[in-house]
C-alpha cells in the first residue's frame, strides 16, 4: 500500500508493507498505525542495490524499517495470495557489505554554485553511516546526508589541529582539498565531475602527512563580466611550496574527468546529461624542484572543449603532482569552467505561459496586455505574480507601480538579498499572492487604494553587481486594475 490517505483496513497487529514516494514517511506511519498496524516496512521505489536511511521528526510506538525494491518485490512475490508470512530474523547486528560504498550519493548536491565557483569543494563520507545516532534500548542507527559528512570534516580538521597544523582555516581547507582522493564517476569509468565531487573525497591522513601546500586550492574558469570564457584558451596560475625540511621534485600531469550539461537545444535548464569532450591542459613546467621553505609558480593553460561541438558544457579535471619516482597523487587541484556566455543563458525557465507572469488566483489565467483585468480583492480575487528562474537571484525586489508612473516604486511587496531556486531539473514557479498590502517609502505598511498598477521586478543578475546600475534588470507587468465592492 502506498499510505498516504487513510484506509479502512484492520492491519490488527500486522505489519504493513508500504512503498517509498508521494507524501512523507511520517504520514505513511500514522495511517498505518490508526489502523492497528504492529510494524511498517517501507520499500524503496528506486533500483538501488542497498536500503536506505530515513530521519524521522518523532518516535513511534512500533518498529519501523526500510528494504530495498527488490526485496519489497520478494515479500510481495511471497504473499501472493496469502494473508501471512512468517519472517525470521536473528537479533544480533551484522554487517552488510554496500554496494555503492566508495561512490558519490545520489542525493548529493552538484554545483556549481550561480557563480559558477566550485561547489561542493571537498567530499566526506555521508551516505548509510552508522553512527552514534542514538535510539531505543541504547542502540545506535544509521542516518545520511550533510548530518554525517560535516561532523567527519569537523573531525579531520581537528585531526589536524591537534597535530600541530597552522590554525589557519584557509590553510586548512587547502591542506584538505589538494590532499583529496579523486572518485569515478557513477556514470561510465571517468572521474566524476568537479561539479560533483570538488576536489575528490577527504583523506585525512595524506593531509597529516603533506608537506607541500598549493594555492590556489580550485580553479574556477570563471569571466567576472560573462561567466564562461569566449576565447578558446585561458591561462591561470598555480603556486606550490614546500613547507617541508628538505628538496622535493614534482612530476605534473592533468586529467579531465567527466563533462556533463544541463541545458538542452532550446537553452532550457533540464537533468544533467553527461558526456561530451574534457579540456586540454598544458603545464609549464611540467617537473618542478621546490626547495625546502621555498614556493615555484606553475602556468596551468586551459583548451576548452568547443561550443561548436557542444555548447553549454561544464568540463573540468585536476592539476596533479606527483614526487618523482612515485605512482601515489601527492596533491591535486581542480578546475571548472562553461565553454559558453553563462550571462546569455535565459534566466527565466522557457514556458509556454507567461514567465514572469501575473495570474488570477480564481481563474489560474494569465493577466494579458490586451485588455485591464480587475480584482475585487475580496474572496480570493488577487492578482498573483508568478516567476521561474533557471539561477538563484542574488538580489531582488517585487514591486507594485501605479500606471501613471511605472518607473517608481508605490509599493515593495518582498525583496531580499537571494531567491534560490530547487535543484536542476525540478524547478517550480514561485508564486506570491498580492492582497493590496505593500510597504511604503518610509517603511510603512499600507493598503493601496483602487486604481491601475503593475507589478515590478528588479533583480541582479547571477555575476552581477547590485551596486551598478547596468547589472540591474526589470520586469514589468501588463497592467491590473484594483476595483473593490
Amino acid at each position: 500500500m502506498e499510505a498516504c490517505q487513510g484506509t479502512q483496513t484492520t492491519f490488527a497487529e500486522a505489519i504493513v508493507l508500504v512503498a517509498r514516494g508521494t507524501c512523507d514517511f511520517q504520514v505513511k506511519i500514522q495511517n498505518a498505525m490508526a489502523q492497528g498496524a504492529g510494524g511498517v516496512i517501507i520499500m524503496d521505489n528506486a533500483d538501488d542495490t542497498a536500503a536506505f536511511g530515513i530521519a524521522l521528526q518523532q518516535t513511534f510506538d512500533i518498529p519501523v524499517t526500510t528494504v530495498t525494491k527488490a526485496t519489497g518485490e520478494k515479500i510481495l512475490s511471497l504473499l501472493g495470495g496469502q494473508t501471512n508470512v512468517q519472517v525470521s530474523a536473528s537479533s544480533g547486528l551484522s554487517l552488510v557489505d554496500n554496494p555503492t560504498g566508495g561512490q558519490i550519493s545520489s542525493f548529493s548536491s552538484y554545483g556549481p554554485s550561480y557563480t559558477m565557483d566550485i561547489k561542493p569543494e571537498v567530499m566526506a563520507p555521508g551516505g548509510s553511516i552508522f553512527s552514534t545516532l542514538a535510539q531505543a534500548d541504547g542502540l545506535y542507527g544509521t542516518m545520511s546526508g550533510t548530518s554525517m559528512a560535516t561532523p567527519f570534516i569537523a573531525g579531520c580538521i581537528a585531526l589536524l589541529m591537534e597535530a600541530g597544523v597552522e590554525r589557519n582555516p584557509e590553510y586548512i581547507k587547502q591542506l584538505l582539498m589538494s590532499t583529496a582522493d579523486q572518485v569515478s564517476a557513477n556514470h561510465g569509468t571517468e572521474l566524476a565531475t568537479v561539479a560533483h565531487q570538488g576536489a575528490g573525497l577527504v583523506n585525512v591522513v595524506k593531509a597529516l602527512n603533506a608537506m607541500h601546500q598549493v594555492s590556489p586550492s580550485k580553479l574556477a574558469l570563471l569571466d567576472p563580466a560573462k561567466g564562461g570564457f569566449a576565447d578558446d584558451k585561458v591561462t591561470k596560475e598555480i603556486t606550490v611550496t614546500n613547507r617541508g625540511s628538505a628538496s622535493v621534485t614534482y612530476d605534473l600531469t592533468a586529467v579531465s574527468a567527466l563533462s556533463v550539461t544541463s541545458f538542452n537545444a532550446t537553452q532550457h535548464m533540464t537533468t544533467p546529461v553527461f558526456g561530451g569532450q574534457g579540456p586540454q591542459v598544458q603545464l609549464n613546467p611540467a617537473q618542478v624542484t621546490v626547495d625546502a621553505g621555498q614556493s615555484v609558480k606553475v602556468n596551468v593553460e586551459i583548451t576548452q572543449p568547443s561550443a561548436a561541438t557542444q555548447a553549454n558544457l561544464v568540463y573540468s579535471g585536476f592539476v596533479q603532482g606527483k614526487v618523482s619516482g612515485q605512482t601515489e597523487v601527492a596533491w591535486s587541484i581542480p578546475l571548472m569552467g562553461l565553454n559558453s556566455d553563462y550571462s546569455s543563458l535565459p534566466f527565466f525557465t522557457p514556458t509556454e505561459a507567461p514567465n514572469p507572469g501575473v495570474y488570477s488566483l480564481t481563474t489560474k489565467k494569465p493577466v494579458t496586455a490586451n485588455n485591464v483585468e480587475t480584482f475585487s480583492m475580496a474572496n480570493r480575487n488577487f492578482p498573483v505574480f508568478s516567476m521561474q528562474v533557471q539561477f538563484p537571484i542574488s538580489s531582488w525586489e517585487w514591486y507594485v507601480a501605479e500606471e501613471a508612473s511605472p518607473d517608481q516604486v508605490f509599493l515593495t511587496i518582498e525583496s531580499g538579498a537571494a531567491f534560490v531556486r530547487d535543484f536542476v531539473g525540478k524547478s517550480q514557479p514561485a508564486m506570491y499572492a498580492w492582497t493590496g498590502v505593500g510597504t511604503d517609502q518610509n517603511g510603512v505598511n499600507i493598503t493601496a487604494p483602487d486604481g491601475n498598477y503593475m507589478f515590478v521586478l528588479s533583480y541582479t543578475t547571477p555575476l552581477g553587481d547590485p551596486a551598478k546600475s547596468e547589472d540591474k534588470l526589470s520586469w514589468k507587468s501588463p497592467v491590473f486594475a484594483v476595483k473593490r465592492g
